[in-house]
């Protein structure tokens, strides 16, 4: 659907004369109604399209940033399911681990599938630690154990007297903290790191063994599978005939990272799913690297992907678009920057065919 056709899009006329208050409230996403203007910011459910260039319709005349909803908690397909404990499993090292209580756990990862997937599994309850990944709202009392925002701290992991740990190892200082953890007698479950639309039931059933509850987590597989191959036959009927371009960044301001991610990260799956092709990996970048003015134009993207808060930290629009190069590439001169929620753009956890149909969406202005 294109500007005439919703109150999402904008005209070109009107996002011209809107542009000044689009930088000016940088991490916000701005739509209009064809009569109207209605504001809709990060924290909205409704998905914010770019808007239809008056030339034509189909998504390369769109223009403008646009803004994939959160997908706010998953819906849970049991409720308090009863572990049955112990249970011994291999983890992502090939190791052997026993559980025998999973009534306190801690979910460390930098995606938050974890935690979804335990929520997923109608075990929220069970949550009492977090990484800042963790952002579901049910989760909003959980104690974040995490510093500096993505690092592992074994003292307030500690803190919460948990009777398990998972996590995937994404963290910084994952294996030295936890390490100390383990010397404390706390057991820790390190899982496969899922990279993956197609990992993704797999690691809902991983976590939910480890947990006790093999056949609830069963059923969440089967409900995510369903749900990625939903999508992806949507997808397919969006899809122009010539695939559109797109990468990945990754910016961390207070970090000093500003990078396009490669196709270790999962990314070339995310936007190979969306109908488009990776050029980062085309170019040949399988790990991140500097966004550089070079490397911005040799890939020259008609799609830059990023995340909601790292384009916050990064000062909006404005500033992404001052970068040197990017304003240059096709992306950049029509404005076409998606931003994604950070917990769920490389998640690839039980919501991960939700979150692929509503980033298509958007993409294809629909």
């Amino acid at each position: 659907m294109y500007g005439r056709e919703s109150k999402r899009f904008m005209s070109r006329k009107f996002w011209a004369s809107l542009s000044g208050l689009v930088l000016v409230l940088s991490g916000c996403s701005l739509g209009a109604a064809s009569s109207e203007m209605e504001t809709i910011t990060e924290q909205t459910q409704s998905a914010s399209v770019p808007a239809a260039d008056s030339a034509g319709e189909g998504p390369r005349q769109l223009r403008g940033m646009g803004t994939v909803p959160d997908l706010g908690d998953p819906v849970p397909v049991a409720q308090a399911p009863a572990p049955q404990l112990p249970v011994t499993v291999k983890d992502a090292d090939n190791k052997d681990v026993t559980i025998t209580d999973t009534s306190r756990i801690v979910t460390l990862d930098l995606s938050g599938s974890i935690s979804r997937t335990v929520i997923g599994l109608g075990l929220e309850n069970t949550i009492v630690g977090r990484s800042a990944s963790d952002t579901a709202s049910g989760l909003a009392g959980v104690p974040v154990v995490t510093r500096e925002g993505h690092a592992v701290n074994s003292e307030a992991i500690l803190a919460q007297s948990p009777s398990l740990v998972m996590t995937d190892g994404s963290l910084r200082g994952s294996e030295g903290e936890l390490a100390t953890l383990r010397a404390s007698g706390i057991t820790v479950l390190k899982v496969k790191h899922a990279h993956s639309f197609d990992g993704a039931p797999d690691r809902v059933r991983e976590v939910a063994t480890a947990l006790g509850v093999p056949g609830v987590g069963e059923t969440l597989a089967v409900q995510t599978a369903q749900s990625i191959r939903d999508a992806k036959e949507q997808i397919a009927q969006w899809t122009p005939a010539d695939p559109m371009s797109g990468i990945f960044l990754n910016i961390r301001a207070q970090a000093g990272v500003f990078s396009i991610l490669g196709s270790s990260s999962g990314v070339t799956d995310l936007i190979e799913a969306l109908g488009m092709k990776d050029m980062a990996a085309a170019n040949g970048i399988t790990q991140a690297v500097p966004a550089s003015q070079e490397a911005l134009l040799a890939a020259d993207p008609e799609v830059i992907f990023v995340m909601v808060k790292g384009l916050e930290s990064f000062g909006g629009l404005e500033a992404l678009l001052a970068q040197p190069g990017l304003a240059e590439t096709t992306a950049g001169k029509h404005q076409r920057i998606i931003q994604i929620p950070d917990n769920q753009s490389l998640s690839f956890g039980p919501q991960a065919g939700e979150m692929l149909l509503e980033t298509a969406k958007v993409v294809y202005g629909k």
